[in-house]
């Protein structure tokens, strides 16, 4: 069995390893790595995942690509910003909780990165515990 969905994505992984993507993002772990690639008049994103499988989408205008690729952008931050909220250590410091947690549980949402980068510059005790997120 083969690791790629057919040999359109094979070839277009191939041409990943060159550097022949328009763009790409991720990792295989967790979200998945994935390359957007633009075409005369077309495109694709091949995506691969944490057991190393391929697949790919194809879509009938850049123009589409493009928009699926702009979501999968959105997509990616989020699960980013969800992965450095849940490793951040929130104890002893209720205006740090109070950020996230409003943010995620009353308007379904996730602090930005930004905030989340003040409030530990700010606050001494958070920066002990969380400067470490300031540098990822």
């Amino acid at each position: 069995m083969s690791k790629f969905a057919s040999g359109l994505a094979e070839e277009l992984y191939d041409a990943s390893l060159d550097g022949g993507e328009s763009a790409s993002l991720g990792t295989s772990d967790g979200f998945g790595w994935r390359a957007l690639f633009i075409m005369d008049g077309w495109g694709a994103i091949i995506c691969e995942n944490s057991q190393g499988f391929v697949n790919i989408s194809e879509y009938e205008s850049e123009e589409e690509a493009e928009a699926e690729w702009s979501e999968l952008e959105k997509a990616f931050e989020r699960y980013e910003t969800l992965a450095l909220v849940d490793s951040l250590d929130t104890s002893g410091c209720d205006e740090l909780f109070l950020i996230i947690d409003t943010a995620r549980h009353h308007i379904d949402a996730l602090p930005s990165y930004e905030e989340i980068e003040n409030h530990i510059s700010s606050h001494r005790e958070c920066y002990d515990r969380n400067g470490w997120a300031l540098e990822v």
